[in-house]
């Protein structure tokens, strides 16, 4: 049984069924299956370019018919089967593979598509950044560096579109629906084929007008994605500014070693001082550091020096020198050091070295022995404890200073008179303390002002800064025009009330004589020549003074290097009759010397002996003219009458002290008609006077002999060498004693009362 298959192929509607018992043969190769059919059927699968030449026709399938059973054609394979598909079979295929062609030509224009849209976006970049340069935020380009590769890949991509099947450029992206080629794939190849096509070609144009419509779609989402880009941007930028500012806020500090942690604490512990107080520290560190890394033992004494913190006697002085050697072992000491560790220190081994003085005051005070003071007593202690460490020369500003401390003291610490408060022997200490660093604040602070005021130079101001307020009050108090301008006769007592010119001997009488001239008599003097006069007064004495140090260096045969004990330098004084005019005994001039001596070194060269006997000589006259003037007020003389009776004492003595001989020929001289006798000279001495404080040079002099008898009377064994050692000793000292007295001038007995004329 055969089956033909022709009619199909015509296009007939009727089957031809042909019972013919004659068998057909099929042809050996069809057209279809020969190797020129597959070339041609193959070909029809890829468009061509119309020609005049019109293709053969479809010739259809001819196959024999199948001789297998029903069971042996459902065992077989899929590949072993002929299955029918109906007609139009290779149309099928030929359209499955324009449309499988067309699909992958979308692709492609859609690839190239996005990458001219890349292209165009990353040109528009550039020209925004060439126009307002780069945008950035914090420092850094709101370009990621993924963006700023893509751009620049783009950028080297940047090459005309060209058609995928005939080569040709295409200058925007519509050109592929006016490409001929383009058109031939989309339309048929074949004119006897439309009628067959027309769904597919009607299906192709709605294809390209979805792909047109598609495409137009994605221009505008294009045009929007590129303005949310740059929206995206700059919140991008905005984003990181803020994440780089809470990282800025959240950012760790650096770690740091313990002693810069130290460091710090301390700083911000300073920081945390009353202003007033770091004042104090600052400035007392800058003035002894004198732009070296650090404070030495000598810039540090001086800097506890500039607070306070010396010391005043010798055992709070060593405990000072104590802590100083300590500080300095491991080098210099830097600021904070200073504050935090020398300082506290310091007033900690002053209070320790004080304690047993303020016990002492704290019990004399404390009468009931109750452990506590009223306020009032308080208060009187702490007077007697600033008086102790108050020297001479600062008795004025102790005036001045003490009725604020006491209003201070009220305000502060609830501590007056009328109060009914008790202090322990702590706060006591504390107290004490507290008014000794106020002293010595206050007496920088008068210093400044009174430099300041008075318009000293630097070089003038520095020499004497320590004692201008004190030498300002003492040339003020003979200025009675208020006009900062002193006389003759007034400088001559502002400075012997200064302590710098003496009242008697010979560098009295020669700068009384040079200020008496009659070039100098009309002359003025404002406190800068006050100072100048001061300088010189002190130059002289120092010259006169290590001329008698070392003729008794000479006497003693001392090398010139040998040093002088500080608790032999009172008697060394009294011995060479320095203070013979102003002080009574030798514990007076111990007193002054300790009062004096404020470096705390138990041993001095000749230098540094004749430096403290200079200050120790101006204390003891600066305390000798304050009892003079109390004596004149007490009665009622004038300063220019307590003048003329210093010249007149000046006449008769160049030591400062007469005897009662001397007396009685003054007194003779003054009242001529009255009978004085020796009786009542003595009789007048022993009612004004105490037993004893006059001696007569006659008669100390003929009491010496025998005192310097007695040894070798009470030991007549001594040996004639020993006694040759003394004898040559006594007449050294005989020698010393006349050089002072030639020093000072013969004591002039048969003197005229002298005629000053300023």
């Amino acid at each position: 049984m055969t089956v033909d298959l022709e009619w199909l192929e015509r296009g007939n509607a009727s089957q031809n069924w042909r019972t013919s018992p004659k068998r057909r043969h099929a042809p050996l190769k069809s057209r279809a299956t020969s190797p020129q059919g597959e070339l041609k059927a193959s070909a029809r699968c890829v468009p061509k370019v119309a020609s005049g030449r019109r293709e053969p026709q479809l010739v259809g399938l001819r196959h024999n018919a199948s001789r297998k059973t029903l069971a042996e054609a459902m065992a077989a394979g899929p590949w072993q089967v002929a299955t029918w598909r109906g007609t139009g079979t290779m149309l099928s295929v030929h359209h499955a593979a324009m449309q499988s062609a067309e699909m992958g030509r979308h692709f492609r224009a859609c690839a190239w598509a996005k990458a001219a849209e890349d292209r165009a976006r990353a040109a528009e970049w550039a020209r925004r950044r060439r126009e307002k340069g780069h945008l950035k935020v914090g420092g850094v380009d709101v370009l990621s560096e993924k963006h700023q590769d893509q751009a620049e890949g783009t950028e080297l991509l940047a090459e005309p579109t060209r058609c995928p099947l005939c080569g040709a450029a295409l200058t925007a992206l519509t050109d592929f629906d006016c490409c001929d080629c383009m058109q031939r794939s989309i339309t048929g190849p074949l004119e006897k084929d439309r009628s067959q096509e027309a769904s597919v070609s009607k299906q192709t144009s709605l294809q390209a007008a979805s792909r047109r419509a598609s495409l137009a779609r994605r221009m505008s989402l294009q045009v929007g994605r590129r303005q949310s880009a740059d929206m995206d941007g700059l919140g991008v930028g905005r984003q990181a500014s803020d994440r780089r500012k809470s990282n800025e806020k959240q950012k760790k500090p650096a770690t740091l070693t313990r002693l810069q942690r130290l460091i710090q604490a301390k700083r911000m512990e300073f920081d945390a001082l009353p202003e007033g107080k770091k004042e104090r520290f600052r400035s007392a560190y800058d003035q002894a550091v004198a732009g070296q890394g650090g404070l030495g033992g000598q810039q540090l004494r001086q800097a506890l020096a500039d607070l306070g913190l010396a010391g005043r006697q010798n055992h709070e002085k060593e405990a000072v020198h104590e802590v100083v050697r300590e500080s300095i072992a491991a080098g210099l000491v830097d600021f904070l050091e200073f504050v935090f560790q020398v300082v506290p220190k310091v007033e900690q081994k002053l209070v320790e070295a004080k304690s047993p003085k303020l016990l002492s005051l704290f019990n004399q005070l404390d009468v009931a022995m109750a452990g506590s003071l009223s306020c009032s007593d308080c208060i009187e202690a702490l007077r007697r404890h600033a008086d102790s460490f108050i020297t001479v020369l600062d008795g004025d500003i102790m005036e001045q200073f003490w009725p604020i401390f006491v209003k201070e003291l009220a305000q502060q610490h609830k501590v007056s008179k009328h109060s009914d408060e008790t202090i322990d022997f702590a706060n006591f200490q504390r107290l004490a303390s507290e008014v000794e660093v106020r002293l010595f604040a206050f007496q920088g602070q008068m210093e400044e002002r009174a430099a300041r005021s008075a318009g000293l130079p630097p070089a003038l101001e520095a020499a004497h800064f320590g004692e201008i307020a004190v030498m300002m009050r003492y040339f003020y108090r003979y200025e009675k025009h208020q006009r900062g301008l002193l006389g003759t006769q007034e400088l001559v007592m502002a400075l012997m009330d200064s302590g710098t010119l003496p009242t008697v001997g010979r560098l009295h009488m020669t700068t009384v004589s040079n200020f008496a001239t009659r070039n100098n008599r009309l002359s003025v003097y404002r406190f800068p020549d006050f100072l100048e006069q001061v300088d010189s007064l002190r130059r002289e004495e120092k010259s006169q003074r290590e001329a008698a140090f070392k003729s008794w260096y000479t006497i003693h045969k001392w090398a010139d290097d040998k040093a002088i004990a500080v608790t032999d330098m009172p008697q060394l004084i009294m011995d060479l009759s320095l203070v013979a005019d102003s002080c009574r005994s030798v514990m007076d001039v111990r007193a002054l010397v300790e009062d004096c001596h404020k470096s705390g070194a138990e041993f001095l060269q000749i230098d540094a002996s004749t430096e403290l006997c200079n200050r120790v000589v101006e204390s003891a006259r600066v305390a000798a003219r304050r009892r003079e003037a109390l004596v004149a007020e007490q009665v009622k003389l004038s300063e220019e009458q307590v003048f003329d009776m210093r010249g007149c004492f000046s006449e008769m003595t160049h030591s400062g002290v007469i005897g009662p001989d001397d007396l009685h020929y003054l007194l003779v001289e003054l009242f001529p008609d009255h009978e004085i006798d020796d009786a009542f000279v003595q009789e007048l001495l022993d009612l004004a006077l105490p037993s004893g404080y006059f001696h007569s040079s006659s008669k100390s002099a003929s009491s010496s002999a025998p005192r310097a008898a007695k040894p070798s009377e009470s030991n007549p064994s001594k040996s004639k060498a020993a006694q040759a050692q003394e004898d040559e000793a006594a007449a050294h000292r005989k020698v010393l004693e006349e050089s002072i007295l030639r020093f000072d001038g013969p004591l002039a007995r048969n003197y005229t009362r002298p005629s000053y004329q300023f």
